[in-house]
């Protein structure tokens, strides 16, 4: 699997269930110009992801974990 993907799967992964200091460095990369490097590396869509974290994030519980395992399966396309 390509490194930088695996990266950013990571970090959509630990913005649920993980630790609170995990999910808000989760977060920092998200909104970082690393996150953006590594998705043009592997030819992903930035601001597609920003926008499915977001719609995960307004969202609670089960229905949070849904969408942020859905997004990280998607990821895997790319790799």
């Amino acid at each position: 699997m390509n490194l930088e993907v695996e990266v950013i799967r990571r970090a959509v992964r630990d913005l649920h269930g993980a630790k609170q200091e995990q999910a808000e460095s989760s977060l920092r990369y998200l909104n970082s110009e690393s996150f953006i490097k590594d998705c043009k590396c592997s030819a992903i869509d930035s601001d597609w992801v920003k926008s499915e974290v977001y719609k995960a994030m307004r969202e609670e519980g089960a229905r949070r974990k849904y969408l942020i395992n859905r997004l990280s399966n998607e990821l895997i396309n790319y790799s």
